[in-house]
This record gives structure tokens, sequence and C-alpha cells, in this order.
């Protein structure tokens, strides 16, 4: 699910993931997912947003017993429905944010190595002096990013 539909369409196409739905902010993204899964919802949720309003809405999507995957950070303060969703779904809520020095440099070496292809995810590159210009683009919804990359001379 995502708000951007060029974003679903890189998933599908490149990514392989069948079923996608564009977000619309409404009831309708729940009775989409409610759709899909035959009104199971969702085992498992994974919000990467950053968003307090997305990470907090996400729990709407948990299925009984299902888990929250929080991996986008919110300088913000979260106000959960506690005891209408949470509690009484028995949800689990996770942080994933525990990435060691180790982890970075093994992933490296994939992508250098060409185990894991990016070519297809980086869909925008800048210059370091275009950086602070470009960035309001970047972030837009519209802009069709999926990762940029910002090129730091040697």
């Amino acid at each position: 699910m995502d708000m951007a539909a060029k974003r679903l369409d890189f998933v599908r196409d490149t990514m392989g993931v069948t079923d996608t739905l564009v977000a619309t902010g409404d009831a309708r993204d729940l009775e989409a997912v409610a759709r899909l899964t035959e009104g199971r919802l969702a085992e498992v949720v994974v919000d990467a947003t950053g968003s307090a309003a997305s990470m907090a809405r996400a729990l709407e999507f948990c299925s009984f017993g299902g888990r929250l995957v929080y991996v986008g950070i919110t300088p913000g303060d979260l106000v959960l429905p506690h005891a209408p969703v949470m509690h009484r779904r028995e949800l689990t809520l996770l942080a994933s944010r525990n990435a060691l020095s180790q982890d970075f440099s093994r992933i490296i070496r994939l992508i250098e190595d060409g185990t894991i292809d990016t070519r297809s995810w980086i869909t925008h590159r800048i210059t370091f002096g275009d950086a602070i210009a470009a960035f309001p683009k970047l972030v837009a919804p519209t802009s069709g990013v999926i990762k940029a990359v910002i090129g730091i001379p040697a």
C-alpha cells in the first residue's frame, strides 16, 4: 500500500508483488485491505513511512493476533488506539532499527559483487551541490522516486 501509484508500479513490475493498493487516507483503505484478505486483515504490517499519522493508523490494518513493525522513525509523539484496536486484537508491536555497522559492510559488499542489483531501485541521482535545491522535489509524492542517490565528491 502506498499513496504513490508509481511506487506500486515498481513493486509489481520489478519486485513481483502481485497485490498492491493505492492508499486514499480514508476508510476505503481499510475496506480494500479487508477485501484483499477476505476480511482477515494483515498478519504483518510494516510501516516505513516515518509519518506519525500513518504509524498510528497502521494498527487498523492488523488482523487479530497480528504484528506491526515500525521501520520508519518520527520525532513526534504517537497516539495509538490502544483499547479499541491494539489491546482488543492482541497485537504485537515491533520496532526495527537494530542494524549494526557490520550489516552495512555486508550489504555494500553484496551490492558491489552484484548479488543485490540496485539499478531498478535508484530512480534519481543528484550531485551534492544540488542536494538542497533538489530535496523538496525528491520527497514530493509525485516525484516518482524509489531511491535517490546523492553523489559526494571524493
